[in-house]
């Protein structure tokens, strides 16, 4: 049974990444591939770093988004229509929770201080 084992965890963490799939029909790739995806998945998930990888890309998303509004918003600002979207931001950050009113008017102080001339 040790020995089963042993080779079980040689063949995932040695042979599934070091034989290449070049010539291989297209089923041995897609076998090789998704055998890949859910190896590297049930590690992470089981080390707890594919929770902390997830949050990492849920902050880096929503700090991106931040300065990227701002950029529409002071666009918007020189058509003059800046202040019919103020409800529609405050919806698009209502999953934020309380912060939410906090952003959109740190966003629309930044856009007021926008000089578009």
């Amino acid at each position: 049974m040790k020995d089963y084992i042993d080779k079980l965890k040689h063949f995932f963490q040695v042979q599934l990444w070091q034989e290449t799939t070049e010539g291989a029909s297209k089923l041995k790739r897609l076998t090789r591939h998704a055998g890949r995806v859910t190896y590297v998945m049930a590690r992470q998930l089981s080390t707890g770093e594919l929770n902390l990888r997830a949050m990492s890309l849920v902050f880096t998303t929503l700090l991106s988004l931040v300065p990227l509004i701002a950029v529409a918003f002071s666009v918007l600002k020189a058509f003059g229509v800046h202040n019919q979207i103020e409800p529609v931001l405050l919806n698009f950050m209502a999953p934020l929770g309380e912060k939410a009113g906090e952003m959109t008017s740190g966003i629309i102080g930044f856009v007021e201080n926008v000089k578009v001339g």
